[in-house]
């Protein structure tokens, strides 16, 4: 994975756990996401929190295909 920024912020409560940020590639693209897991139960954060990285991996691939389609 090659990028020039990367800027991510993630959290939990209030039954919402979120992912937001912005990423940047080599080339100039820039791309702002925004990740929302709304009606969560508090319980179920931790769980919820280790798909992250997943979640992580699926911004990347889409902004690799975006990026393809221009």
């Amino acid at each position: 994975m090659t990028y020039r920024y990367w800027g991510s912020k993630a959290g939990s409560g209030w039954r919402l756990v979120t992912l937001s940020g912005v990423l940047q590639l080599p080339g100039g693209e820039t791309f702002t996401y925004a990740y929302f897991n709304h009606g969560s139960d508090v319980l179920d954060s931790p769980d919820i929190e280790r798909q992250l990285p997943q979640i992580a991996r699926y911004v990347w691939d889409t902004a690799q295909r975006l990026r393809s389609t221009r």
